[in-house]
């Protein structure tokens, strides 16, 4: 082993200069034989850039004094102060902080290490605190000793921690001295005073062996394969292959599009046609490989199911998960994105909400580069003001998902998501998913109903005062009138949701068409119209129970029930974004907006396929202007008709788009103009 005097080492070293770890501290561990360490804060994770290095460290014999401060909460330091039994309440803090790192297992490498070290007896730990003051033990010196008796001493502001050792961490310096050279007698006076420390004798301090009984619950979770199995899967030679995922003709082609293009571009899928499987195979080759990947969910539903498949997946293969947003608050802890985003610390991926991802805290601690995967389902909430911000991280691979990246009416979001991800590289639509035998056949009716004299007069003042508020905005140049244009509109779209005249059409409907054994969902657009539609529905003895996230009870029992049973489910925002019922073999849409993507959704998803379900049956409310209505203002509700001919194109009953433009013709609606959009909410609806 080479001395540590073949060294060259300056005198000051600093973050921003240097790689402290690969410069210094790893050199000089490599020619050691016993490393002495007195820190104020020490923490397992620092093993994730030094383990291998610590490791083989150990393997060859060298040992650790490490003397360090316990994580003492206010009330340990007051009652410390006070004299109340100061051995049990650092017993106490020690246990405390054990265990919150054990419940952690985005931990598990670096613990399991920590643990074969003290188990080995290749570390020895003592804790320092001063019993008679408010402060803590907050030292920082550190002494390497070879086998010649060659020292490195160092003292500064480092601690022996991941973001204090990691280039990406915090800005550090300290001076290092060596025993060789002329400073020697500082090295002396640094041995002098670890020594010291670790015998106890520094005035104002109390100096304790590791407690027992934090010591025999660190051992317990050792790996049994001791410092050797440690070692190789901090090396990453322990990842075992991932299992293979069966897929279709159509997603092998998109996952080799999206390589093809690099590593980037978006999947525009059907709904229900399967991208979540191409997003975990694209997320499994490229783990597989040692690296990083950040998956970016819109909401806690859908974070919770990538995570249980995923971890299904990955159980036992060394990829390390995170999660967080949707009530997980441990990425919280200090460095834990950091850990789970940088380069070199083997497999690991973190599922994260867009709202948590795109928040500054979180933003702040992403390590980007070409070893980072980022994976977004329902990419396009990405294009959204409030979390465009992702759009600026580093990854080498970027994989978006979804029916409809576009955003209706945001055409600045639509370029956003698409310059970063660079377009679509597959395209596979309802039409096909159907051909394909992905999807199930379908039948589509429409039923039409008009507004009362009331709604249609609402619906005509509306529509005026749109017509003048585009006016001035054209006129004036005036921006903010985009915001009492958009209030207009939503007001407007809501008459048409609720027309009063829905639920008498819905209960006639369902009492008409409505057989025992059927599972039938009413898609409704507020509680109010939910309730008048129960209410009557009961009156008429039909089954009819309710789901919305107001609803008192159990939701997600009121599904199960509904799926094993059947009936009719009274719903509002269900089978959107990640609710799944595949049973479900009838469809009666009373609320839906212009948005493609809301439809795109609901159909794509009433159109799995199931045991005993094949086909599917969808019925559909169409708002019809009465006689009386301006031609103006009865064109304003083409967007309805226009949504309707989308699901009439696929259908298996091809009459029904005839009898749709028959319906338009009659009511003196133009379908050959344009319908729009709509447009995309902050708060989770569409209009």
């Amino acid at each position: 082993m080479a001395p540590l005097s073949e060294l060259r080492l300056r005198r000051r070293w600093s973050s921003s200069r240097n790689d402290l770890a690969a410069e210094f501290y790893g050199p000089c561990l490599a020619r050691s034989i016993q490393y002495d360490r007195a820190v104020g804060y020490f923490r397992s994770s620092f093993l994730l850039i030094t383990g291998i290095a610590v490791a083989e460290f150990a393997l060859r014999g060298g040992a650790i004094r490490l003397v360090c401060s316990p994580l003492l909460e206010p009330a340990d330091i007051e009652a410390i102060t006070k004299g109340y039994d100061s051995r049990r309440r650092v017993d106490e803090a020690i246990l405390r902080d054990l265990e919150s790192i054990l419940k952690r297992p985005e931990a598990r490498t670096s613990v399991e290490l920590l643990a074969a070290l003290v188990a080995s007896e290749h570390l020895e730990i003592k804790l320092a605190f001063r019993p008679q003051a408010a402060g803590i033990f907050h030292d920082k010196l550190g002494i390497f000793t070879d086998d010649q008796g060659n020292r490195v001493s160092f003292s500064g502001s480092i601690n022996e921690s991941l973001t204090a050792w990691d280039q990406s961490g915090n800005h550090e310096s300290f001076h290092a001295f060596c025993s060789w050279t002329s400073d020697e007698p500082h090295v002396v006076d640094d041995v002098d005073e670890f020594n010291s420390l670790w015998n106890n004798k520094e005035r104002g301090l109390e100096v304790i062996s590791f407690p027992a009984v934090a010591r025999d619950r660190l051992v317990a979770v050792a790996p049994d394969d001791g410092l050797e199995g440690a070692l190789r899967r901090l090396r990453g030679k322990q990842i075992r292959a991932l299992p293979s995922i069966s897929l279709r003709e159509h997603q092998t082609a998109a996952l080799e599009a999206w390589k093809a293009a690099g590593n980037h571009g978006i999947c525009e899928h059907a709904t229900a046609s399967g991208k979540t499987l191409i997003g975990l195979t694209a997320l499994n080759d490229w783990l597989t490989d040692g690296k990083s990947a950040l998956v970016l969910l819109p909401s806690k539903l859908l974070l919770d199911q990538w995570y249980q498949v995923s971890k299904a997946r990955l159980e036992g293969s060394g990829v390390e998960i995170l999660r967080a947003g949707a009530g997980h608050s441990s990425w919280r802890t200090p460095g834990s994105i950091r850990e789970f985003t940088r380069p070199s610390l083997g497999p690991r991926a973190t599922f994260a909400t867009v709202q948590t991802a795109a928040s500054g805290e979180f933003m702040r601690e992403v390590v980007g580069g070409p070893h980072l995967l980022l994976v977004a389902d329902e990419v396009h909430h990405l294009g959204a003001p409030s979390s465009s911000s992702l759009l600026s991280i580093d990854a080498g691979g970027r994989l978006g998902l979804s029916a409809t990246p576009r955003r209706a009416g945001d055409e600045a979001g639509t370029k956003r998501i698409l310059d970063y991800f660079g377009g679509v590289v597959s395209r596979f639509s309802l039409h096909d998913a159907i051909q394909a035998g992905v999807l199930c056949r379908y039948t589509y009716f429409v039923h039409p109903v008009e507004l009362t004299e009331r709604e249609a007069h609402d619906w005509t003042r509306l529509s005026q005062q749109v017509r003048v508020a585009i006016a001035r905005a054209s006129q004036d140049g005036d921006s903010s009138l985009q915001d009492q244009i958009r209030n207009l509109l939503v007001r407007r779209a809501r008459i048409a949701k609720n027309a009063r005249k829905k639920v008498d059409l819905a209960v006639r409907v369902l009492g008409e068409s409505y057989k025992g054994g059927e599972r039938w969902l009413v898609y409704c657009d507020t509680q109010v119209q939910l309730k008048a539609i129960m209410q009557a529905s009961r009156l008429a003895n039909l089954p009819v129970s309710e789901y919305h996230t107001a609803m008192e009870g159990d939701a997600r029992s009121t599904l199960d029930y509904f799926g094993r049973l059947g009936g009719i489910l009274l719903a509002i925002r269900c089978l959107d974004e990640g609710v799944d019922i595949p049973s479900v073999d009838h469809a009666f849409i009373l609320a839906s907006s212009r948005n493609p993507r809301e439809f795109i959704q609901r159909r794509g998803r009433l159109l799995r396929i199931d045991e005993d379900k094949t086909f599917a049956v969808i019925h559909d409310a169409i708002v019809m202007p009465p006689s009386s209505m301006p031609a103006e203002d009865a064109n304003a509700l083409r967007g309805e008709f226009a949504r309707a001919l989308l699901f009439a194109d696929d259908a298996a009953n091809q009459d029904t788009a005839f009898h749709l433009r028959e319906l338009a013709r009659s009511a003196g609606i133009d379908l050959a103009a344009e319908a729009g959009q709509g447009f995309e909410s902050e708060d989770g609806r569409n209009d």
